[in-house]
């Protein structure tokens, strides 16, 4: 996808939505096309870590470190998940016009954020898919330094202390091969991993019918990657996720999910809403081991044939390549209209 079309995206949400004074789409213009990319070239060595400890992950002992995420136990028995990020938000002053200013900050910290975002997910949704355990990145504190001065035995603050796990300690082989191929900088398979994610979370709470939406939500993002990568234009959602190499029988199992969700999570139940999990949750832990199944098909299609890329050497690169699907992905012109008096 092209810089052209980003470019005209962006300046069509800049008058639209943020409603950029006319006199100033020239100087956004002239931003974009000559100093933009020529700013987060010279960024390509900058590069931010953000700590986050994970919710409901005590007594996880895992760890685990890569290029782009680390992952440890801090004294308080937790999990702190780490993800190396380009530093791209900050240092725009040269642009004089403050509203420029702030709508390309704007923008970029968003697009900083999908990446921290999406490597977080690579870590959370492994030990989902593993565990089924949904820890989440969201709600606690968070530690940020420039890479270079960064050192975990320097920092200050006890909760993001790390610990020395059992040197025994082996991670467990299904954690390692799915840390391996996740990407979930990939838009499709964020959304998908983020839809299991929260499945395995409600089915935690014993919210089943809502898990059951949830699941039926990936689904609907891995018909869609096959719809867009594998060119299956043709035929219902389930149809087009055959051509990931799944058998019939498994998506037999699918179709009982979606029957599920449209009875209970979907619509109000006409009968036995009170003994959904009585009825059905352990029909359910068969139906989301077929999906990790499905899942664990995906994700070797899109490895074999990534076309975005995960441990990027230069970022303005990756960004100049991916800028349409990060700016679709991380912006706010696809957000729904509401209607009502907020």
């Amino acid at each position: 996808m092209s810089i052209k079309q980003f470019k005209n995206d962006f300046i069509r949400w800049a008058i639209e939505d943020y409603h950029l004074p006319k006199g100033k789409v020239d100087k956004l213009k002239d931003v974009i096309d000559n100093k933009f990319w020529e700013e987060l070239r010279t960024r390509n060595t900058e590069k931010y870590i953000v700590l986050r400890p994970l919710s409901n992950s005590e007594y996880l002992s895992l760890e685990y470190s890569s290029s782009g995420e680390i992952l440890y136990q801090n004294t308080n028995e937790e999990l702190i998940v780490g993800t190396i990020t380009p530093s791209w938000k900050r240092g725009w002053r040269f642009i004089k016009d403050e509203d420029v200013q702030d709508i390309v900050k704007f923008f970029l910290h968003f697009a900083e954020q999908f990446i921290a975002r999406s490597r977080a997910l690579n870590i959370t949704g492994a030990i989902a898919l593993t565990y089924k355990r949904a820890c989440d990145f969201r709600f606690k504190g968070i530690y940020a330094s420039h890479l270079e001065y960064f050192n975990i035995d320097d920092i200050k603050l006890p909760e993001y202390k790390k610990v020395n796990i059992d040197p025994n300690f082996e991670l467990k082989e299904e954690f390692k091969n799915w840390i391996s191929i996740l990407n979930c900088l990939d838009p499709l398979i964020h959304r998908t991993i983020y839809n299991y994610w929260k499945g395995i979370k409600l089915f935690e709470q014993d919210d089943f019918e809502e898990s059951v939406t949830a699941f039926v939500a990936c689904i609907s993002v891995i018909s869609e990657y096959c719809q867009n990568r594998l060119d299956q234009v043709s035929g219902n959602r389930l149809s087009k996720i055959e051509s990931l190499s799944i058998s019939p029988d498994l998506i037999a199992y699918l179709e009982d999910l979606e029957t599920l969700r449209n009875h209970f999570g979907a619509h109000p139940s006409h009968t036995k809403w009170w003994d959904f999990a009585e009825i059905f949750a352990d029909d359910l832990e068969i139906i989301i081991d077929v999906l990790d199944k499905i899942l664990l098909k995906l994700c070797e299609n899109e490895s074999n044939n990534r076309i975005i890329t995960r441990n990027p050497d230069e970022w303005d690169t990756w960004l100049q390549k991916n800028c349409v699907h990060v700016f679709n992905a991380v912006w706010f012109h696809k957000l729904p209209p509401l209607v009502g008096d907020y």
